[in-house]
């Protein structure tokens, strides 16, 4: 019986043990994960990270909550905005893997994700992200709030698009070229299938008092009304993209639209025929 004993406490000791040694693994493994990050983002990225410049570059230094409050400020400053505002590098929970930011007037905080980050290629489309959801907040800072707040519930699309002029305005009073608000928003803004399409809509039948579900516009309309509105009041920017192979791809895909087929006729703004190749 005493034998019985020893032996039943023995394999309850073991399988104790070999819980203990599994959760001490699995936590080790948490801890490690900002050590292997860097090879989970390739395996989700795949050549994408490999371009010619570096997507992790503000994070892989450490200064991307700086970078963002140097930028921020310095928008404020110039559009002398009626209000100071925190600039937020969202650091908690899987949402910062989003690509993604926000503007929450009530607390005077924007916040950019992580996942944004990674496409952000330099100062001046740091500067088009935060420009864009300054331009939100200078929406719900004007007229009456909770009347604003209901026109921004059934009709978002329209404020999306304010917030991307607003945003071109306030980067160029800011010294920044609004051509990467096209370069950015090329970058984060697939345009959606017919499907998808179908489905949002097919959806929208069910109720008029529905949570909006598609709240952006169609990626290449939001493009080119940033681009008509460059045309207009900044011209002269308009061919300092060259050489870029994002902008390049927004002239591409809008071949349509008859400025821009000038505008590439006149400044050659193409992308050379090996480099279509090598893509």
């Amino acid at each position: 019986m005493v034998f019985k004993k020893i032996r039943f406490l023995t394999l309850i000791l073991a399988c104790f043990l070999m819980s203990w040694g599994q959760a001490s693994l699995a936590q080790e493994e948490y801890y490690s994960y900002d050590e292997v990050k860097s090879q989970l983002y390739e395996d989700l990225f795949g050549e994408e990270i490999k371009r010619s410049y570096d997507y992790k570059y503000w994070e892989r230094k450490g200064k991307d909550q700086q970078k963002i409050v140097e930028t921020g400020f310095k928008i404020l400053n110039a559009n002398k905005f009626p209000r100071n505002l925190r600039f937020v590098v969202n650091e908690e929970g899987s949402s910062k893997r989003e690509i993604n930011a926000s503007a929450l007037y009530l607390t005077g905080t924007i916040t950019v994700y992580k996942g944004l980050l990674l496409y952000a290629e330099n100062d001046d489309e740091i500067a088009a992200i935060l420009a864009h959801e300054l331009g939100h907040m200078q929406q719900l800072r004007t007229g009456f709030w909770p009347w604003k707040r209901i026109k921004m519930h059934f009709a978002p699309k329209f404020y999306e698009y304010d917030a991307d002029l607003k945003g071109v305005d306030y980067m160029v009073k800011a010294g920044y070229n609004p051509i990467a608000m096209i370069t950015i928003l090329n970058k984060i803004c697939p345009e959606k299938s017919a499907l998808l399409k179908f489905l949002i809509f097919t959806a929208r039948l069910k109720t008029l008092f529905m949570l909006p579900i598609d709240t952006h516009p169609t990626g290449s309309k939001r493009l080119l009304k940033v681009y008509n509105h460059i045309q207009t009041n900044y011209p002269g920017f308009l061919t300092e993209g060259k050489g870029s192979i994002i902008y390049n791809n927004f002239l591409l895909n809008h071949e349509k639209n008859e400025d821009i087929r000038k505008l590439k006729e006149k400044y050659d703004l193409t992308i050379p025929e090996e480099e279509c190749e090598n893509l």
